[in-house]
């Protein structure tokens, strides 16, 4: 390690030694003709470095004590845990209004369309592939593709200028996937003031839930009651289109009793869901709960059979069976209602009064920054402080 002293004492002695001259400790006294001779220009190069990194130290300081100051940015993240055709769609737009009356903003971001996207991609340069084969082969690549945009959008949060940044994950999440989600939340929101919330749907009571039992007498149990399932059932086999789900008799009715199966034994009280990393737990009454609805037994047998013959997370190896559920659906002509007029409302504006608003309560109103709120002064000269994440497009999927 080179230092000053030393570096001085090398430049007097070599210049005496120059001009067949002792060294004496006068020489020391005034070194300013020896500093300026061409064989010294590593000192002058070495003296100019050291204050440039000296005025990148202070910079940096600089910049760490001004973030230190900001308060982090209050980001919201909705995971819905739930079945296909619960009702995303309608609680999007009584959420969005509750969300941008509260002077902040709601982004969602769609599996589907993402899925979407690669299937048609894939369709483009593979044009004799049918549907189910485009679906089958893109999902590593829609996966990967879901969570880089998604990852994007949440460390983008703190750009925004609103109080508060939503972001509704349109994805059905089965117990299998909450895992990965959170973690990707929890990896992409390191630097903001990150809330995780599970929205599930109202059941009206537990002694409603739906239950089966197997052969040897073991009994399994659901989160969700037998009219949720059928609802969702029925509102599935009945849109025309869809991204990547759209009715189609029995092909769908395998898709959903394998969807069902993977939440058999699974708990989605408050507790467990806070147990598990959740912050806030929303509540929404999806579909009618009130019992006015009564599914026909040879419906209730059909299901029971299909799922005890199910391995949960896989589909039914016994296509007679869900052949048979769905003839039964068919049949039935069961006419399933939606919720009253305004209760999904009333769910939301409570959630917003009880878990939101004293949050953001707490967070001062935003206010236009200055043109120069983001330089600070090096010797004199105006530095602008430059944050790596606002470089490059940003993607906003809403």
């Amino acid at each position: 390690i080179v230092n000053d002293e030393y570096i001085t004492f090398l430049s007097v002695l070599m210049y005496r030694m120059s001009q067949n001259q002792k060294l004496l400790p006068g020489h020391f006294e005034n070194t300013t003709d020896v500093l300026t001779i061409p064989w010294t220009e590593h000192y002058v190069k070495y003296q100019t470095r050291k204050r440039v990194e000296r005025e990148e130290e202070k910079k940096m300081e600089v910049e760490e004590h001004v973030q230190k100051l900001k308060p982090k940015k209050k980001v919201y993240v909705i995971v819905p845990i739930g079945m296909p055709g619960m009702g995303k769609t309608y609680f999007l737009v009584k959420f969005r209004k509750a969300v941008e009356g509260s002077g902040c903003e709601l982004s969602v971001i769609s599996s589907d369309v993402v899925r979407k996207e690669c299937m048609d991609r894939l369709a483009r340069s593979n044009k004799r592939l049918t549907f189910e084969q485009l679906y089958e082969k893109t999902g590593k690549d829609s996966r990967n593709l879901f969570n880089d945009r998604l990852r994007d959008l949440i460390s983008k949060s703190d750009q925004r200028k609103c109080k508060a940044h939503f972001i509704f994950i349109d994805k059905n999440h089965p117990p299998n996937a909450i895992k990965g989600t959170l973690d990707l939340i929890h990896g992409s929101s390191y630097h903001l003031d990150a809330k995780i919330v599970a929205l599930t749907p109202k059941m009206r009571d537990k002694e409603n839930l739906l239950k089966y039992e197997e052969e040897e007498g073991k009994s399994h149990q659901y989160p969700f009651s037998a009219n949720f399932f059928f609802t969702c059932f029925d509102r599935v086999q009945q849109r025309k289109e869809h991204e990547t789900l759209p009715g189609s008799g029995a092909k769908t009715a395998g898709v959903l009793v394998m969807f069902l199966h993977m939440f058999r034994n699974v708990n989605l009280s408050g507790e467990s869901l806070a147990s598990n990393g959740f912050h806030k737990h929303f509540e929404v009454p999806f579909t009618n709960e009130t019992g006015d609805v009564v599914i026909p037994e040879d419906l209730m047998g059909a299901l029971e059979n299909v799922l005890r013959a199910t391995k949960p997370g896989e589909k039914c190896e016994d296509q007679g069976l869900v052949n048979t559920l769905n003839e039964n659906y068919e049949k039935a002509q069961v006419k399933f209602t939606n919720p009253e007029a305004g209760f999904v409302e009333e769910c939301v504006e409570k959630f917003f009064q009880e878990q939101i608003q004293p949050d953001l309560a707490k967070i001062p109103e935003i206010q236009e920054e200055d043109q120069d709120a983001d330089e600070i002064d090096v010797n004199g000269r105006k530095e602008r402080i430059e944050d790596p994440r606002t470089s490059g497009k940003e993607y906003n999927p809403s």
